[in-house]
């Protein structure tokens, strides 16, 4: 994330702000990408959490349907809760266990993904 620069004692205050928030605006805060993987530099094509890599508590994962998942035991490839749905507009294929949709072609109902009985289940 680029840093922000100070308008502490700044001539120009409008000019620094302008100049801030390009930077907030392009930084990574608030880019809705997959997680990269940083061995290769390529978006994941996962859907649900890593199965593979090492990770600590706290760290962040977004799939590839955008679903956005925190590590809360750390390990390889550590345990994760989903955090926030994936917004698609049809039920994917190959979603894990209790995997969380917000479904735009359903009128946006959140759904998931119940393997036991095999169906995709209103919330």
């Amino acid at each position: 994330m680029n840093n922000l620069t100070t308008q502490l004692n700044a001539a120009n205050r409008p000019a620094i702000a302008e100049t801030n928030f390009q930077k907030l605006d392009a930084s990574e805060a608030f880019m809705e990408l997959p997680t990269v993987d940083p061995g290769t530099g390529v978006a994941n094509i996962l859907i649900g959490p890593p199965t593979a890599g090492t990770w600590i508590i706290g760290q962040i994962w977004r799939d590839s349907l955008l679903a956005k998942w925190r590590c809360t035991v750390a390990g390889s490839p550590g345990t994760w809760i989903q955090v926030l749905p994936a917004i698609v507009a049809a039920q994917p294929a190959g979603a894990p266990d209790q995997y969380l949709i917000q479904n735009t072609a359903a009128a946006w109902k959140l759904q998931y993904w119940d393997a036991g009985g095999s169906a995709w289940t209103n919330v």
